[in-house]
């Protein structure tokens, strides 16, 4: 589940918005400005920054989406650890992901953690309606030449022919109207007389209309009935693919990773190499889980005995 939405709702009630084990968004308010070079005015607004040492749980992320979501506190924890898998992983294979309506992030050539805003939203909602303006430079053309006389204007002689015609269009506009008028009631009374059917009575005292009138035709409905099959379907058990790795850690060298596994064998873990990143790094995985949660106990109890600085990888095998 993308927590995108969430952040960014958060993003116009609050001031730091942490994300559990990866990092807070600080928005910082902006007074309005006005770029006099570029001829544009920019509404107050907040610039978005970022602080990967803000990682610690302050409930706020976890609590709205429990409510948003109708989920537990803990069901919200882990959709928040998973997404943030998910991330750490998008970077350490493409040094690169986007927070839609947040903004993006890179792994620089130190492998630095760099964050660029997304300027195209503002997060201050006194600021509702107002957008950026750029207007138009002004340029003047030199071919003009005295104002004044652009303002001279030749005035036409009045004439009666004007008035001629309006008195003409005084009496025919009404003539037609009325002409029109007359001809549509006329049209419409032969149309009546065409569709209806009358009969007149020897004493011419009584008039009868008889208006034709349309009779339905029943349709017969034909159900069919599916012939019975006692065939029996089977339905073949796939099993879940693993996806969620623990991971000892990641090696340049071959014959390292495998130094690791073997010394991860001695003490009873079932460790193995699951393949290489886009670096060209060997991976080394205590163990291997279908779903997040099996992946996120294991751990938690490798890093208290273990290695504390285990993490989880999301890759199918």
């Amino acid at each position: 589940m993308a927590l995108d939405k969430y952040i960014s709702d958060l993003l116009y009630r609050y001031d730091c918005v942490i994300v559990p084990g990866f990092g807070g968004f600080i928005a910082n308010r902006v007074s309005a400005k006005n770029i006099h070079n570029q001829h544009k005015f920019l509404p107050p607004t907040k610039e978005i920054a970022f602080n990967k040492h803000l990682d610690k749980n302050d409930g706020l992320l976890a609590n709205y989406l429990m409510k948003a979501k109708k989920i537990s506190y803990s069901h919200a924890i882990d959709i928040i650890d998973e997404t943030v898998v998910l991330w750490k992983n998008e970077l350490d294979q493409s040094n690169t992901f986007d927070i839609k309506k947040v903004g993006s992030f890179r792994l620089n050539e130190d492998r630095n953690l760099e964050f660029t805003a997304d300027e195209s939203v503002n997060y201050l909602t006194d600021s509702y309606g107002l957008s950026k303006f750029t207007s138009l430079s002004i340029k003047r053309d030199k071919s003009i030449g005295d104002l004044k006389q652009l303002h001279k204007t030749k005035t036409v002689p009045k004439t009666n022919y004007t008035r001629k015609i309006v008195r003409y269009a005084a009496v025919i506009v009404p003539f037609i109207a009325i002409s029109a008028l007359s001809y549509y009631q006329y049209s419409d009374s032969i149309s009546n007389m065409t569709n209806a059917k009358i009969s007149i009575s020897p004493n011419n005292t009584n008039v009868e209309v008889n208006v034709p009138v349309k009779t339905e035709t029943k349709k017969e409905e034909i159900t069919v009935k599916p012939a019975e099959t006692k065939e029996v379907l089977t339905v073949p058990v796939v099993n879940k693919p693993l996806k969620y790795h623990v991971i000892s850690g990641a090696f340049r060298l071959e014959k390292n990773a495998n130094k690791n596994i073997r010394i991860l064998n001695k003490k009873g873990i079932e460790a193995k190499l699951i393949g290489q990143n886009k670096s060209g790094l060997h991976i080394v995985s205590y163990k291997s889980f279908s779903n997040f949660r099996d992946a996120k106990k294991f751990l938690l109890a490798i890093k208290a005995k273990e290695n504390n600085k285990a993490w989880i990888l999301k890759k199918t095998i």
